[in-house]
């Protein structure tokens, strides 16, 4: 790996996480009946930081491998 490469993949990551904190909540406000509206935005985040914290975890776990 080289500079550029790293660059390039916390761009990707950037995009992605920006989708994920963004957009997907209002995305989902729009799509979701006015009934259940507050209960999906909560479960999106709810999935959103859950996976944040999964991948934390798991990044943690894989650290002490060689």
């Amino acid at each position: 790996m080289n500079l550029t490469h790293m660059l390039c993949a916390r761009v990707v990551a950037g995009v992605g996480v920006c989708f994920i904190i963004v957009i997907a909540p209002s995305w989902t406000a729009e799509l979701a009946p006015v009934t259940h509206r507050g209960q999906m935005i909560a479960l999106t985040f709810l999935a959103n930081f859950g996976d944040i914290a999964l991948s934390s975890w798991i990044n943690f776990d894989t650290s002490f491998t060689e």
